[in-house]
């Protein structure tokens, strides 16, 4: 019996010990255990205990290359957790804003003509810093194309035309580009325009480089006949590019009319130092000093009379003296009606060739319709009687005469052309084709 009892008692021994254990695994298993890494887990650990909605990791911009061209803006987005700044190492990129706050970004990027460059690429950079980190976007701007316009009363021109018929005598411009330019002065300037000082590109808060400026003509060097020549622009920062404004001169054109002069010793006339007037074959005539000449034409109440004297030299002339005491020829009207026209009288006193203020021995009597004197008009004056500074001035510009030219071997043994001389050093003008209708010519003979 005593065998059962202890029997009995181990057994409630065991069973109490395992009941023990079951509560101890049961009381551990009720305990927190630290997590072990998870790699599918996605929450991060704040850095910042005090903020735990701020994420532990800054979010960067993704960089990314820009092919543009000037004129063009384009817009850099990104977003970061961290106050960051932009910037860029060029002039012709300009940015806004330069600067923000956490969150979403867009930056606009505007591409100017600054610093332009017509043969390369141009290479920039935009930097956005964020946390010390500087993150580069390469710009590269395309090869510029060049602008360049001339303007004229607002409107843009390829070319330039002074219409005399039309009073044009200057024009005003204003020139406009993208690159530095400069009037050539110098290189094949047209000598019937003015010549201009420096006149070159102001670069303007806009980035154009522009001027205005006025080409007048330069009346000494017109001679009556229609000219054409170029202005040269030249870019000063690259020579090698030019560009050429064609410009042009439109002389008078004088409008076709009944005009003739008739007189009985005809349009040459010649008499001897007594005055008495030659025949046509030379022989002496039994009129001294005084006869009349007629011309018929359209509006003969507009005509006027001019007459200049002359050093006589075959067909041309240097003229040396206009002043009236030294006039050997006058005309007046005359009151022989003339149908369709008018009569004047011509007195010759050759014995003013005598006097030592006067060697010439030739006169012009020029009889001239308003389509001939009327751009020069604004030269008469009211103490001009005989228009002599109209006729100055249409000499001026060449209008009536032209030079007469001559052969000649130089000290090199070069044949050149020069202009002919007469014996008292006057240079040698001639009257062009189309005056001659309108004049006489008077000749003092020796004999």
């Amino acid at each position: 019996m005593r065998v059962d009892v202890n029997y009995a008692y181990m057994k409630r021994i065991s069973l109490t010990a395992s009941l023990m254990l079951l509560c101890s695994m049961l009381v551990l298993s009720c305990v927190e255990k630290p997590e072990t890494e998870d790699p599918g887990n996605q929450t991060e650990t704040p850095d910042n205990p005090d903020n735990p909605d701020k994420p532990g990791d800054p979010i960067y911009p993704e960089v990314r290359s820009f092919d543009v061209k000037a004129g063009d803006t384009f817009e850099i987005s990104f977003e970061t957790s961290l106050e960051w700044s932009i910037s860029t190492d060029v002039s012709w990129i300009v940015i806004s804003p330069e600067s923000g706050q956490p969150g979403k970004a867009a930056v606009s990027c505007t591409i100017t003509g600054d610093k332009p460059d017509f043969k390369t690429e141009s290479k920039g950079n935009v930097t956005v810093k964020v946390a010390g980190k500087d993150f580069v976007f390469p710009v590269t701007r395309a090869v510029m194309e060049r602008s360049f316009h001339i303007l004229s009363t607002g409107q843009e021109v390829s070319s330039l035309n002074f219409d005399a018929n039309e009073n044009v005598s200057s024009i005003e411009l204003t020139v406009e580009a993208n690159f530095y330019w400069d009037l050539d002065i110098t290189k094949n300037w047209p000598a019937w325009i003015t010549r201009l000082g420096i006149t070159d590109g102001k670069k303007g808060e806009d980035g154009v480089y522009r001027n205005t400026f006025t080409l007048s003509l330069n009346d000494a060097e017109l001679d009556g006949n229609d000219k054409t020549g170029v202005l040269t622009f030249t870019d000063i920062d690259d020579e090698s590019f030019t560009s050429e404004l064609p410009v042009s001169y439109t002389a008078v054109v004088i409008p076709e009319a009944p005009f003739t002069i008739t007189c009985e010793f005809g349009t040459d006339i010649h008499v001897n130092k007594m005055g008495f007037f030659k025949n046509a074959d030379g022989s002496l005539s039994t009129k001294m000093m005084m006869t009349e000449f007629q011309v018929v034409t359209e509006n003969s109440n507009e005509l006027i009379v001019i007459t200049p004297t002359a050093a006589r030299f075959g067909e041309g002339a240097g003229f040396i003296q206009t002043e009236s005491p030294n006039k050997f020829v006058t005309v007046a009207k005359s009151d022989t009606p003339v149908s369709g026209g008018q009569s004047y009288i011509m007195i010759v006193t050759p014995g003013v060739l005598e006097s030592s203020k006067s060697i010439c021995d030739m006169s012009y009597v020029f009889v001239l319709p308003k389509s001939v004197y009327e751009p020069y008009e604004k030269f008469f004056q009211t103490n001009d009687p005989d228009y002599q500074m109209a006729f100055m001035w249409m000499k001026i510009d060449n209008y009536l005469f032209e030079p007469m030219y001559i052969s000649k071997v130089n000290p090199d043994g070069i044949e050149e052309q020069v202009q002919q001389t007469d014996s008292h050093g006057n240079l040698v003008w001639q009257p062009k084709e189309f005056i001659k209708k309108y004049m006489l010519r008077v000749f003092v003979d020796a004999d």
